[in-house]
């Protein structure tokens, strides 16, 4: 027995190399993986909404386009608030890799969000027939119906991403796409598509797709009695900060748009338009990092606290930055070309308002990796503060940029505005997890 014991040790001894190897290769693996993954499931999101525009405007026209694209921006405006004070609160707050309960109750509160948007809809969908808006009463009605569903798809991707399950996100993603898209052609070729019949579509789509999500997660989603007040009340005091710090977001992005059109006119404010649809082709690259990340940083503050979280958002703030100067480094020479193709030889002017505004993805990146890393280390009121700060620089700045210098003078509004909140962002975030000084 001696001998068997001694053999045994001796196999773990020269075992143990390769099992430190092994599981050095599944880090660099999953490393490699993880990001690629998040590119890919953001990649089909994006891809499946402009896929839809474009069918909705061409087999419609521009006034279905129109009503789709209002419609489309509140559904997105109810994920995000769903992310901010439900889903992100949950990626962050939870305690330990799974936590039953806690999911429980946010599959809870995705309910009575889902539900209470659906009302105020149906109350505001009431008003405008009352009022003889009848086509608007027709929009409201219809998205009472689709955003819940709408958001039980963001649900099932967000909950996905918060364990870091990339591969379950981009096969609802997938799912998604492949049902949504097909109702599509299919509303095409028989010349039903309209946006209602698109909203259904997409409707049906995040139906299916969350619906199947919810069956095989069900196992990880418990309903503890008398923990859904106490989970929500930590989820809100977590969440409002990120729900106002994407609120003064959205406020950054547009208010350059609404200054220009008033202080210069609609001409201007279309070559801003061109020149920044042209920039944000680097966005799904953003978004997918900083899904990913939020995650991430939550992990590593649960194993190895702020020094962890500190590690993998600077390192994750420096690639995301040189890969989106990569992206300004190609608009130097791609900017002009790229406006002439995709809208027309009169819009080359703007080539240079798109080399202003290509500055601000640096900024960008820099702030998401640096928001991701303060909400893990439970400060999203500095987030906050950061995107306010940015707001106001934003809107102190457009006034005279934009009369002396038109688009061109927006496009630097939106870099400088983008700037002040990535430095607000990196400074305290750097300063509440430095380590701590030797002592003497």
């Amino acid at each position: 027995m001696t001998a068997r014991l001694s053999e045994s040790a001796t196999e773990a001894i020269h075992d143990a190399p390769s099992l430190r190897r092994g599981a050095a290769r599944s880090l660099l693996a999953r490393a490699v993986s993880d990001p690629v993954l998040a590119i890919l499931d953001q990649g089909v999101v994006s891809g499946t909404r402009f896929v839809t525009t474009v069918a909705v405007g061409r087999a419609a026209g521009e006034a279905e386009l129109g009503v789709y694209a209002l419609a489309a921006a509140g559904l997105i405006f109810a994920g995000v608030a769903q992310e901010a004070i439900v889903t992100k609160p949950y990626t962050v707050l939870r305690e330990g890799d799974a936590d039953p309960g806690y999911a429980g109750s946010a599959l809870l509160q995705h309910v009575g969000l889902g539900g209470g948007l659906a009302a105020a809809l149906l109350i505001a969908a009431a008003a405008a027939a009352a009022a003889g808006a009848t086509a608007a009463a027709a929009v409201l009605a219809a998205l009472a119906v689709v955003t819940p569903l709408s958001l039980l798809w963001e649900f099932a991707r967000r909950m996905s991403f918060a364990h870091l399950h990339l591969r379950t996100a981009l096969a609802v993603d997938c799912g998604l796409a492949a049902m949504q898209l097909g109702a599509l052609a299919g509303l095409w070729a028989t010349g039903r598509l309209t946006a209602l019949t698109a909203l259904a579509a997409t409707g049906a789509g995040a139906a299916v797709a969350g619906a199947i999500w919810l069956a095989r997660a069900r196992a990880s989603l418990r309903f503890a009695r008398g923990r859904a007040g106490e989970d929500w009340r930590r989820s809100w005091r977590f969440g409002r900060w990120i729900l106002a710090a994407q609120l003064c977001g959205q406020a950054c992005g547009n208010a350059p748009h609404w200054i220009l059109a008033a202080a210069v006119g609609m001409a201007a404010t279309g070559r801003f338009a061109a020149a920044q649809n042209v920039v944000l082709l680097c966005n799904p690259l953003i978004l997918a990092v900083g899904s990913l990340l939020v995650a991430q940083t939550a992990a590593a503050r649960r194993s190895g606290g702020p020094a962890a979280v500190r590690g993998v958002t600077v390192q994750t703030a420096i690639a995301l930055t040189g890969l989106t100067g990569l992206f300004w480094f190609g608009l130097l020479f791609a900017a002009e070309p790229l406006l002439g193709l995709v809208y027309g030889s009169s819009f080359t002017s703007a080539a240079p308002v798109i080399l202003l505004l290509g500055l601000a993805p640096l900024a960008w990146s820099l702030s998401t990796a640096f928001e991701a890393g303060l909400s893990a280390i439970d400060r999203p009121e500095l987030g906050f503060r950061a995107m306010l700060a940015g707001l106001l620089a934003t809107v102190v700045a457009a006034v005279p940029l934009t009369i002396f210098y038109g688009a061109a003078g927006a496009a630097a509004t939106v870099a400088i505005g983008s700037a002040v909140s990535a430095a607000a962002l990196a400074v305290p975030f750097l300063r509440l997890t430095a380590p701590p000084a030797p002592h003497a």
